[in-house]
């Protein structure tokens, strides 16, 4: 696991963002891609949004989780470039957790590095980070949703009465739409 989670919260408003971050735009692209840059921004853009008049009266803290010392090195560019975004950021942040690399690494039953944390969660009304694990590859409940959601947006076939209609408390996947317009109309000038 050489992706890093990234959470940010503004200590005022509380709105919260998590991003993942993994080392495809440094293998494709090399350290200095702006993908990070881009995806970092993206988050403070919508706690921002979301946080109104709140802004000016508190920041926003930032902890970041994940990677591990691998063999290869991988890890460590991912977490460069990540530090390397938020130093170059013009907003005023605050580093809480930075548990990368051989903070976050142990050796697994056949001696090799293996991450420690490999998932966190963030209790909402707390603004309690906590290491979880999901349970992947639940393909079937992963499907369903898209397909409500794609038969929802597009008035394909039945219309559903809400978005969470087959999410259960199993469900791993639950996307959440993206509040701030501005983000939304960037990212339609992408499909289009």
């Amino acid at each position: 696991m050489t992706c890093h989670i990234v959470v940010m919260r503004h200590t005022e408003s509380n709105v919260a963002s998590i991003g993942h971050f993994d080392n495809f735009s440094c293998w494709q692209f090399g350290d200095e891609s702006s993908a990070h840059k881009e995806g970092l921004r993206d988050m403070m853009e919508e706690i921002e949004f979301l946080s109104k008049g709140d802004m000016e009266e508190g920041h926003i803290q930032v902890s970041v989780f994940g990677g591990y010392t691998d063999e290869r090195g991988e890890a460590a560019k991912n977490s460069m470039a990540l530090l390397s975004a938020l130093h170059e950021s013009d907003r005023l942040l605050e580093m809480v957790h930075f548990c990368v690399g051989p903070y976050n690494t142990c050796k697994d039953k056949e001696g090799k590095n293996t991450a420690i944390l490999i998932g966190i969660a963030m209790d909402l009304r707390s603004q309690i980070i906590f290491p979880a694990s999901f349970p992947w590859n639940n393909f079937e409940d992963f499907s369903t949703q898209l397909r409500d959601r794609v038969l929802r947006r597009t008035g394909q076939g039945k219309i559903l009465d809400d978005d969470d209609k087959h999410k259960t408390k199993l469900s791993t996947f639950k996307p959440k739409a993206l509040r701030n317009p501005k983000t939304y109309k960037n990212l339609e000038k992408l499909c289009l």
